[in-house]
This record gives C-alpha cells, structure tokens and sequence, in this order.
C-alpha cells in the first residue's frame, strides 16, 4: 500500500493524514510505486497516534528534509485524508494543486479510496 510501510525493525507505520488508492483499484500500484520512489535509507517517524489496527500514525521525513506524507499528496499520489488532518492546510494546498493539473491520480475520475472500501 502506498500510505503505510515496514520499518526494519518490525514496526509498521501508517502516514498520517492521507489515503492512496488500494492496491486493486486504480493508480493504486502506482501510488505504492511513488512512496518507494521517496524513501530512502533512512526515513524519521513523527508518531502522532496508534491506529486500531497497532500501526504507528505518522509522519514521514526523509534525510534531505522533505515531508514524505505531503509530498505523496503534492504528486497526486494520494488524497488529503481530511476526516483525520482537518486542519492541515499544506495537505490541502497540495492536493487542490495536483487536482487542477492533473497529476497522478488526478489524471483521470479517481474514486477516493474510504469509496471503493465501501464497495
């Protein structure tokens, strides 16, 4: 999936305030894709909660500074997941931006992933 991943230790890390499409549905390998693009070797969690599945809420940041969970929003790769980041305006910005110039999943009739769940 591309909002969670699995430290080297074990832990598994969902990003905070996003969603990307599921693995089955579309742009959903892509997404995934794109998330390991932006990791490196090393990778900082700024926990901010546990999900009720045991996962570490997090935020990402990678060694050169920048923000992984806004930048999978910023590429079109992800929705801003407003029901748990109300008030992340930078969330917000960014996928207003990749929708009117049709980055990734922008780039077609994408169904929002809390949607396709539901199906």
């Amino acid at each position: 999936m591309g909002d969670t991943i699995e430290l080297s230790d074990g832990t598994r890390v969902r990003l905070h305030g996003i969603d990307t499409p599921e693995y089955d549905q579309p742009y959903g390998r892509a997404a995934t894709r794109e998330l390991n693009r932006l990791l490196g070797r090393s990778v900082y969690v700024e926990a901010t909660d546990t999900d009720r599945y045991g996962r570490t809420v997090a935020v990402l940041w990678i060694s050169d500074g920048v923000n992984v969970n806004l930048e999978m929003v910023c590429r079109g790769a992800a929705w801003w997941y407003e029901r748990y980041a109300r008030d992340d305006t930078d969330l917000r910005e960014c996928q207003e931006s990749a929708r009117e110039n049709n980055l990734g999943l922008w780039d077609g009739d994408p169904v929002e992933p809390w949607e396709w769940r539901r199906e």
